[in-house]
């Protein structure tokens, strides 16, 4: 079979899948095909290192990925983000105003309804950096920072229990908003188009921030549901505790640090940078981007297409699952008390030393313990230390 064969079979059987995706594939195996022919390799033995295409096709299966996939964030988040649609077109339609500001510069207080205890912030009609942050009163400044004809506007209105601030201007003109919430306030959703959105220092049972092209973070946030996504834009997290939280960026890399929960992250082309995390589980999935993981989540499920898995595990851990189709994996881990399974096609493969291991095919197993470790790429190599 030749190169341009095995493409367009590979190509046609990943139809189904985002088209994304299947173009990221693609071209990682275009690139492996230019290496191969560097070092004076043949179409059929490039081939017979790169698998078939049904051990490709299985080996995109074992990394959760379908051909008619969820798009990754989880039904909770559909739901939270369905309400916060529904939030912006109830509080939008038929609202009583509530107080209306057309300075350039404000610097109020304002008495928080009876029974108010949500939040939205909307900049998708003004880029509007937004800053949210803890305050013993409902608190907010409103900034002009590009001169117009006619000046953007913060239009604050009440619809049940949700106080909605709203920016509003001609094409070009640029604004922020500094917000401070008391602690009554107990669910903040912000929806931004081009603008930077940074929360910080509250308590909270929901969380909800939808950027497209603007950065997302925050810091020093307790909540019980955090839902983070962007287009185009970074995700940041520090020193965050929650029951769980969803994070998914297209393009943009998410960087966390210091996070307590149930964590689950999904990237396109971004690298996923996780660090000083602990909890109950985390799964982490890039489709071409990279991954760096520490930290001692009980359950760990690192998966990437194209990227590489740098992952180090500290404390005793139930179980670790790292899986890349075509990049290479290093695991630094204490090997006592683990049970290590790793396995590639045409990568090396090295353990610890002083660990004794079996090999039969292309798997390695060692390690005599409660703790299991699976590590599987196609074409990459396999370090454990």
């Amino acid at each position: 079979m030749t190169k341009a064969e095995y493409l367009n079979r590979l190509n046609n059987a990943l139809a189904d899948y985002p088209s994304e995706y299947r173009e990221d594939i693609i071209s990682t195996f275009q690139r492996h095909f230019e290496e191969g022919y560097l070092d004076n390799y043949t179409d059929e033995e490039i081939i017979a290192e790169l698998g078939t295409v049904e051990e490709v096709l299985q080996g995109i299966s074992e990394m959760g990925i379908s051909p008619k996939p969820k798009n990754g964030l989880g039904d909770n988040l559909n739901s939270l983000l369905d309400t916060f649609a529904s939030s912006l077109k109830e509080s939008f339609s038929n609202i009583s105003s509530f107080k209306d500001i057309k300075e350039q510069l404000a610097d109020e207080y304002l008495e928080l309804p009876e029974g108010c205890n949500h939040i939205l912030v909307d900049c998708s009609s003004l880029s509007m950096d937004v800053k949210v942050y803890s305050s013993d009163h409902l608190e907010y400044q409103f900034f002009n920072h590009r001169s117009t004809s006619e000046q953007p506007q913060l239009n604050i209105s009440l619809k049940d229990d949700i106080l909605v601030f709203r920016g509003s201007g001609p094409l070009g003109s640029l604004a922020s908003l500094e917000l401070g919430i008391p602690a009554e306030i107990r669910k903040l959703f912000v929806n931004s188009v081009g603008s930077d959105v940074e929360i910080c220092q509250l308590d909270l049972e929901n969380l909800v921030v939808h950027s497209a092209s603007g950065d997302i973070e925050i810091e020093n946030i307790e909540a019980g549901t955090i839902v983070l996504r962007s287009t185009s834009g970074d995700i940041g997290a520090s020193n965050i505790r929650c029951e769980s939280i969803e994070a998914s960026a297209t393009s943009g890399d998410i960087r966390f640090k210091n996070a307590d929960g149930e964590i689950n992250i999904n990237t396109v082309s971004g690298d996923a940078k996780i660090y000083d995390v602990k909890g109950s589980c985390i799964s982490i999935i890039a489709i071409s981007g990279d991954i760096d993981y520490q930290g001692s989540c009980q359950q760990i499920n690192a998966k990437t297409n194209s990227g590489d898995i740098e992952m180090e595990i500290r404390d005793r851990i139930h179980s670790a699952n790292a899986v890349s189709l075509s990049g290479d994996i290093e695991i630094r881990v204490d090997p006592e008390g683990c049970m290590i399974e790793a396995a590639t096609r045409s990568g090396d493969v090295s353990f610890p030393r002083g660990m004794d291991y079996s090999v039969s095919g292309h798997t390695y197993r060692g390690g005599n313990g409660s703790s299991i470790i699976t590590v599987k790429t196609n074409s990459g190599d396999i370090e454990i230390n």
